[in-house]
């Protein structure tokens, strides 16, 4: 999102929450995505022979079983409600 309101999210991401506008709807699609994929790829764990790929999913899944380097969002860390009491409020103590 490169456009004034993606920098506006980027700087102030519960703001939007407040927000109406079309915004909600590409949260909604991102979640159903989300679901999505997840799915895909459980299934494809089912059916998956190593060594033998059969698509681009069962391609990425054999890289996966090499010690593939993932670098996870920040955000996703910081703000995960897992780890932290409160998470959508800074606290310092948390860190």
């Amino acid at each position: 999102m490169s456009s004034r309101w993606g920098e506006v999210y980027n700087i102030y991401p519960s703001l939007l929450d407040w927000l109406l506008g079309p915004h909600h709807r590409i949260f909604r699609n991102f979640a159903e995505l989300w679901v999505f994929i997840s799915e895909q790829i459980q299934r494809h764990q089912q059916t998956r022979h190593p060594g033998e790929p059969r698509d681009f999913i069962h391609c990425f899944l054999d890289q996966m079983d090499k010690g593939t380097f993932v670098i996870p969002l920040l955000v996703s860390a910081h703000r995960d409600p897992t780890q932290f009491k409160d998470p959508d409020f800074f606290n310092p103590t948390n860190f």
